[in-house]
């Protein structure tokens, strides 16, 4: 995977999301404490957390929130990945990919906390109709539960494999109602 741009968000000198593109060569030129360094240090956190940690004080003193968001956004994904222990897929036939066909992951940091959490969020454009938009959440039977319930035809799925019951159920709708979430 190649990183394309890094989002930052309320992370010390930036409040306002900030996204960074990054190309085969990135240089970063500029006065001295304009945020620079914060770029580079985003990224160690966002990635490892060991030499520069995140801590309540990485807040941005102007925040109106105690919220800091470090993103990355990948292009280049692998061409398959195995989701449900040995069934192949595309992170593009899971709706994981963003509105661009890129991989986005957000790490959101409570600063609210002298420990601060952080939670990871996936930014994609996913189907939002509903008895679609949450087969990712749902176990082998709740799957099989849901094909029943919409009446799919089960001898065209391998009821083995939640990735092949969960492309039969995005198949069986008209408008999957994409949205970016």
């Amino acid at each position: 995977m190649k990183l394309e741009r890094v989002i930052i968000e309320n992370f010390r000198s930036y409040k306002e999301r900030v996204s960074v593109k990054i190309d085969d060569l990135t240089a970063f030129i500029g006065k001295n404490d304009i945020g620079k360094s914060t770029i580079l240090e985003a990224l160690e956190i966002f990635f490892n957390n060991n030499i520069v940690k995140i801590e309540q004080d990485d807040l941005c003193v102007y925040s109106t929130t105690d919220k800091i968001r470090i993103g990355c956004v990948f292009s280049e994904v692998p061409t398959s990945i195995v989701i449900d222990s040995s069934s192949e897929t595309t992170l593009k036939q899971e709706y994981l990919l963003n509105d661009q066909n890129q991989l986005e992951i957000h790490k959101v940091y409570d600063c609210s906390k002298k420990t601060v959490p952080h939670e990871v969020l996936l930014i994609a454009s996913y189907p939002t109709v509903k008895l679609a938009s949450d087969l990712h959440e749902l176990n082998q039977s709740k799957l099989k539960k849901r094909i029943s319930d919409l009446r799919i035809d089960e001898t065209s799925v391998d009821l083995r494999s939640n990735v092949s019951m969960r492309q039969a159920i995005y198949n069986s709708f008209e408008n999957l109602e994409l949205s970016v979430c």
